[in-house]
């Protein structure tokens, strides 16, 4: 008897430092932004990375398309490294690229270079 009233005395106490434990495990673990970047990360593999450049100019070819050593390859040096190592900001087509404005925009220091997904 005297057991059983102890431990239902201490059970507050238990209970206040599991959900003590879970504030702090959820306030110092950003899940969602983690996940964003992540889902980012994974889109910019497969849709982004492009590779396999046809008759037009336009890359047909994504991750999922690659089937032998050669493609792999090839979807490494160009489709993935220009996604993840960008040398210059990705403006409109319908801009023009002359206008000393978009020009200036279109430069980045070597800072700024090589980051992966700047825009979001």
């Amino acid at each position: 008897e005297k057991h059983k009233t102890e431990s239902c005395r201490t059970l507050p106490f238990r209970l206040l430092i599991a959900i003590l434990y879970t504030v702090v495990v959820i306030s110092h673990d950003p899940v969602m932004p983690i996940t964003a970047v992540q889902d980012a990360v994974k889109h910019a593999i497969r849709e982004d990375a492009e590779f396999s450049v046809s008759t037009n100019g336009v890359p047909h070819k994504n991750i999922e398309d690659v089937d032998s050593y050669d493609d792999f390859w090839e979807w490494l040096l160009h489709g993935l490294l220009p996604v993840i190592f960008v040398q210059e900001r990705q403006v409109s087509s319908n801009l023009n690229v002359s206008d000393p404005v978009v020009a200036a925009f279109m430069n980045m220091s070597v800072a700024e270079r090589g980051w992966l997904l700047n825009f979001n």
